[in-house]
């Protein structure tokens, strides 16, 4: 096997600035997390979580905050107009209908999302400079921004308005933070001059203003308020406080120093008993609510009759600043994040002794590969860049025979031969390079741009912008969406298939470019019915035959490319579909699910493969329970029935010809040769050469179906390039670690 490692791709994710839970009147729980550049991915917490869509940013959308809404009452206007049978009617529409997402932008603005097209769906200007925060009350009827002029704005978001009601007039100092109380008659704000208000949200008058000291003359930001039942209020400073407050007094009850630099985020549980901080320490602090009677805790602060707050640990599972905070009780966890791009997830009921587990940002599709022409492209959020991989030297007929993989000089170094840069108002959503290398297609959610890519007589390349392309929308107006969430060409470089951002699959020629045409050969509204699902997966077969497409519905259809019809409709699975690749030799499917487990559907006979009916639900147990999803696969060119499956942590190759063998095996392949090893030397059955000992192991891992490797860390693309060639795209952490700005630093003792 020969491996291109490449780790030139300089790939670095965007900070975390925004994390929510949808409400808990949502039957499916999801999780909004907002990054700096605009960018929304949308988790979901089943099969040990996986992302569903992303939400693409873009310059005007820098995100600061992010909020859910999801009314499941009715207004008193309503209650007026309809009867007991429409009224209970109408309560289950409402409780049925899908949550709506806002975000606030440093830019300004309020945004609401399109789910479905990804697209913004309707957008309020603050007039009042940088939105900080935004919060909605408990019935979601009313949402309420804090902006930089100072100024409270309420919106009305009842029966899916968004209209401007409301100004209240503040402090001359930019409002950082701000909640409702659980009845929703109060809002409380923290402010960037030290001050907290608490004000009345019918009248917005002042009901009580709360004031943090300074330090050396400086204002004290107040950068997170949440407000408890029994009227208490929990702040979060620049000077590493977090204090607790009567509401209803206005009085300070406690405060705890226990940060070392500013606490940026909070978050609570539903019962408002226990209260996480987090801050640019990169400490999560556990601050727990204490009955008197059941405590062993002093309480000299308070009444022996009152309950009073205690700090009951801490854990530092980040290596820098955390800007974001959210629980969900539903399914036990806490996730944070901030400027080291990673989520982190904590059970909530052992905390803070507990294991805790971190996600990487590690997307799909950003990149491309062009085999025959040995080209790498790599897409940024708002351009892309090109490179000609490097050769090595042939390897010599000694290490051909060497069990153990051979590091061989590179005769030509990469290099990197073209870079894009380009002005649009969203990131990009999707790229595609065409397999002679002559086309390069880039989208965003409205629209798709097509380049041709030339030499010049010394060799190097240009580039065209196809501008005759824009075309297709003019004469198909009205037929499909401008942008589009994935692209990709066909292997004979004779279509682009463009998936609309409206979950139409079009059918583009590139045969007619020279007179400047493009004609849309096919345009199919499977996935766009009535209740329209975002397509999320997309390939098409080696001899450009069959094409593919899968929804977050759970449906893949099959359509056919020879004469532009739809083929046929794959099985549903137990488990959401989150891959699909075609067999280069065959016309077999390879179908990826979130539960790990993969199936093979043949076209030719419309149903699954003997292989696949007999062992797909069969797969090792170590393999189906890994807890990183399957981010892709691909077959070796060679070795049709060779599957490698691969995520960012790990390489797993699978031979569908072999039966899949004993469920509870290792398939580990570096902890299968230590227990082998130490299997040996306990039952003193040594063999007398070191040689020996090494075709013992590699006999053994060869017997397995199933083999993982996790050498290779980081990974963002894996892909055969020929038989038994493979092409392996890393970003190390410590790669990414590098680009950060320098974390907070600890005092440590003695210096």
């Amino acid at each position: 096997m020969f491996l291109d490692r490449c780790r030139f791709v300089e790939y670095t994710p965007s900070s975390i600035t925004a994390l929510r839970f949808t409400p808990h009147t949502v039957k499916d729980t999801l999780l909004a997390c907002g990054r700096a550049n605009g960018n929304i991915e949308i988790w979901n917490p089943k099969n040990n979580w996986y992302m569903e869509k992303i939400i693409p940013g873009g310059d005007k959308f820098v995100l600061e905050d992010l909020t859910w809404a999801h009314q499941t009452t009715l207004s008193e206007s309503d209650q007026e107009l309809y009867d007991a049978e429409e009224i209970n009617k109408a309560l289950r529409e409402l409780k049925n209908k899908p949550p709506r997402l806002f975000s606030a932008t440093t830019t300004g603005l309020i945004i609401e999302w399109d789910l479905v097209t990804l697209k913004s769906k309707r957008i309020e200007h603050s007039n009042g400079g940088t939105v900080w925060c935004m919060s909605t009350n408990s019935l979601c009827t009313l949402l309420a921004i804090g902006c930089d002029d100072g100024v409270i704005r309420l919106f009305d978001i009842a029966d899916d308005e968004f209209i401007p009601i409301k100004n209240f007039l503040g402090l001359p100092a930019k409002v950082l933070s701000l909640a409702w109380n659980l009845d929703n008659t109060f809002i409380v704000t923290g402010c960037s001059d030290g001050r907290i208000q608490i004000i009345n949200a019918s009248t917005g008058r002042v009901k009580e203003t709360l004031t943090v000291e300074r330090k050396r003359h400086e204002d004290t930001l107040v950068h997170a308020v949440i407000y408890l039942e029994g009227n208490t209020i929990v702040s979060g400073d620049s000077l590493g406080h977090v204090r607790f407050w009567d509401g209803e007094m206005g009085t300070m009850l406690q405060k705890y120093h226990t940060h070392s630099a500013p606490v940026l985020c909070l978050a609570a549980n539903k019962k408002g008993t226990a209260v996480f901080s987090c801050g640019v320490d990169y400490k999560c602090n556990l601050f727990e609510l204490i009955e008197p009677e059941h405590s062993k805790y002093p309480h000299t602060m308070q009444s022996a009759s009152t309950p009073f707050w205690v700090s009951t640990g801490f854990r530092k599972c980040h290596e820098h600043e955390v800007k974001a905070l959210a629980i969900n009780e539903r399914n036990d966890t806490l996730v944070s994040g901030g400027v080291d791009t990673d989520l982190i997830l904590i059970p909530l009921e052992m905390f803070p002794d507990v294991y805790f587990r971190r996600i990487s940002a590690f997307y799909r599709g950003l990149i491309s590969l062009s085999k025959a022409q040995q080209l790498l492209m790599h897409r940024s959020s708002n351009g892309i860049k090109l490179w000609k991989l490097g050769k090595a030297a042939p390897p010599r007929p000694s290490e051909m025979k060497k069990v153990d993989v051979a590091v061989l000089p590179l005769v030509e170094q990469q290099e990197a031969v073209l870079e894009i840069s380009l002005k649009s108002t969203y990131n990009l959503t999707s790229s595609a390079l065409s397999e002679d290398g002559q086309w390069i297609a880039v989208t965003d959610v409205e629209e798709v741009k097509l380049f041709r890519i030339e030499k010049d007589p010394i060799g190097h390349m240009i580039v065209h912008k196809i501008k005759e392309f824009g075309r297709i929308y003019s004469q198909n107006s009205g037929k499909f969406a401008m942008g589009a969430h994935h692209l990709s060409f066909t292997p004979d470089n004779s279509k682009l298939i463009m998936v609309t951002v409206d979950s139409y699959v079009v059918v583009v020629g590139l045969n007619k470019w020279h007179q400047g045409r493009f004609d849309v050969l096919a345009c199919f509204d499977n996935h766009a019915t009535k209740m329209a699902s975002t397509i999320t997966t997309i390939a098409v077969s080696n001899d450009s035959r069959w094409l593919a497409t899968g929804d977050l519905s759970n449906k893949i259809h099959i359509f056919d490319l020879r004469d532009f019809s739809h083929y046929t409709q794959v099985q549903k699975f137990k488990s959401l579909q989150n891959g699909l690749t075609f067999n280069p030799n065959s016309s077999i499917l390879l179908i990826t699910l979130i539960s790990n487990e993969f199936y093979l559907f043949d076209l030719e006979k419309e149903s699954l493969t003997d292989w696949s009916r007999s062992y797909s639900t069969k797969l090792p147990r170590k393999f189906v329970e890994i807890k990183d999803k399957i981010m892709g696969c691909t077959f070796n060119p060679g070795r049709p029935d060779s599957v490698l499956l691969w995520n960012a942590n790990f390489i797993c190759i699978v031979d569908i010809n072999k039966e899949v063998g004993d469920p509870d095996q290792e398939i580990d392949v570096f902890l299968c040769k230590s227990l082998l090893h130490d299997k040996i030397r306990e039952h003193h059955d040594i063999p007398s050469s070191h040689g020996a000992i090494k075709n013992i192991l590699r006999d053994a891992v060869s017997r397995l179906n199933f083999k993982m490797f996790r050498k290779y860390q980081s990974l963002i693309f894996v892909d055969y390039v020929k038989e038994d060639s493979l092409v392996v795209v890393e970003r190390p952490r410590s790669e990414i670690m590098k680009t950060l700005p320098p974390p907070f630093a600890w005092t440590k003792y003695g210096t």
